[in-house]
Formats: structure tokens, sequence, C-alpha cells
């Protein structure tokens, strides 16, 4: 892939309960508000339908990077953004988008050994929370 993670697959955490809350039989737009390294919107991407578009934001520099690598076969279905939450209705904006299907927030911290400067230290630490918005409330499970 690159040299910001040579070696390193990120596999996203609750990967398939994401796609079973957002993937519809229709192709759909999604917000991933911390694409981070991709795993989350490669994941929607390849259950979709043709069609559905991922926006993806983070505030890293090299995860942009390394996720627009990854993406990279899903041409325009895939727009990427380094930057803050606050700014989301403007990055919206420039991608000509108004209104989204799915919003998803996978806030934690990954730590990885290849991120460090000790080559001897390996380890992988992630702390994780996980959320989703959906804008169509036919998706949402019954608990009464």
């Amino acid at each position: 892939m690159n040299n910001i993670a040579e070696g390193f697959l990120h596999v996203p955490v609750f990967g398939q309960e994401v796609c079973n809350w957002l993937v519809s039989g229709r192709p759909i737009t999604i917000l991933d508000c911390s694409v981070g390294y991709g795993g989350h919107a490669e994941l929607l991407l390849v259950a979709s339908p043709a069609g559905t578009k991922v926006i993806g934001l983070d505030r890293d520099a090299q995860a942009i990077e390394y996720s627009r690598q990854r993406l990279i076969r899903f041409g325009d279905h895939v727009v990427l953004r380094q930057g803050n939450h606050r700014d989301l209705k403007r990055y919206l904006a420039d991608v000509g988008v108004s209104t989204v299907d799915g919003v998803l927030f996978d806030l934690g911290f990954l730590l990885h050994s290849s991120m460090t400067q000790r080559e001897d230290l390996v380890f992988s630490l992630m702390v994780r929370w996980t959320c989703v918005w959906i804008n169509r409330p036919e998706r949402l499970p019954r608990i009464w």
C-alpha cells in the first residue's frame, strides 16, 4: 500500500454490524466522519449496490492518504477530506451533497507499533466507540 503502515491492514470494529445498519437495497450516500484507514468505508462500498457513495473525513493526513490508496478502486464513489467534524456542512457543500442516508462515527484510538519510534516494541492498542445514525426509520430495529 504505502510506507504509512507497511504490512498493516486495519480491520474495522463492528464492521458487520455497521453494514447491517447502513446497507440497503438501493444506492445510498454515507458520511463517514472518522474514515481513518478506510475499513468501514471499504466494507460499506463492497456490500452496497452500485452507485453508493462514501464521503470520508478524518483529521489525520496520513490516514486520509492510506484510505485514498486503499479505496482507489471505487473511483468517484469515494470522496475523502482532511478536516474536523465541526466543518461537516462545508465539506458536504463542497462535494454537492445536501443530505445523506447515514452517518458513521467510529470514535476511538488506535496505536500500532509501525507508528512508533521503537522498532523493538510490537503492540497494538485499540479503544473504540462506534455510533451510526440512519436517515431511514424503516431500518431501525424493533425493540419493543
